[in-house]
């Protein structure tokens, strides 16, 4: 058995261009794959309860500094500051890294969501965690079928090769989308 002579075993990708992929075994050394690339992003986690706490704060505002002021250009600069503040305290911005090994369909909510799904399971909520999981499916479902739109699929040959890159058995085309993802407001 290979786990049990090795205990570092992992598989990367070549440095030159091939489908091919490199498995790399030791016993003790860390291996390190310098393909990885990681990609940062903010984003804002909504919940019905943000939402209702967001309409409770702009109704306890006082917009007299915004219909009070002498040019409509300080009052949209006075507006948006407040709306802006309001809405960094509500949805706080959340980093998220997603790195080349996360596969296609995995956007920055979709990671948010899984995250939330393991703190639950953790917690021993797991209600809570299967209610999420069932949404986080319906979000993977939705990515995957992208993959099929407005694609140019003419034939049946073309169409199942994109179903083996979305099954993982040959590199996808897939670019990743952060449609789900609003990066900088609601």
């Amino acid at each position: 058995m290979i786990t049990s002579i090795y205990s570092n075993v992992k598989v990367v990708s070549s440095n030159i261009k091939t489908n091919h992929k490199a498995i790399i075994a030791c016993d003790s050394t860390v291996i390190v794959d310098y393909n990885k690339s990681r990609t940062s992003y903010q984003v804002r986690q909504r919940t019905p309860a943000q939402f209702a706490a967001l309409t409770t704060q702009i109704s306890q505002v006082n917009w007299d500094c915004v219909t009070n002021c002498s040019t409509p250009s300080l009052a949209f600069d006075n507006f948006y500051s407040i709306i802006l503040t309001l809405l960094d305290k509500v949805f706080p911005l959340r980093a998220v890294t997603i790195t080349s090994r996360d596969p296609y369909f995995v956007t920055p909510y979709i990671k948010c969501m899984l995250r939330k799904k393991n703190k639950l399971v953790r917690a021993g909520k797991q209600e809570e965690a299967d209610a999420l999981a069932l949404k986080i499916q319906k979000l993977i479902t939705e990515q995957n079928s992208t993959c099929f739109k407005d694609k140019g699929i003419e034939n049946s040959g073309e169409m199942w090769k994109k179903v083996s890159e979305i099954s993982g058995k040959v590199p996808n085309s897939c670019v990743k989308s952060v449609s789900h993802v609003l990066l900088l407001a609601l």
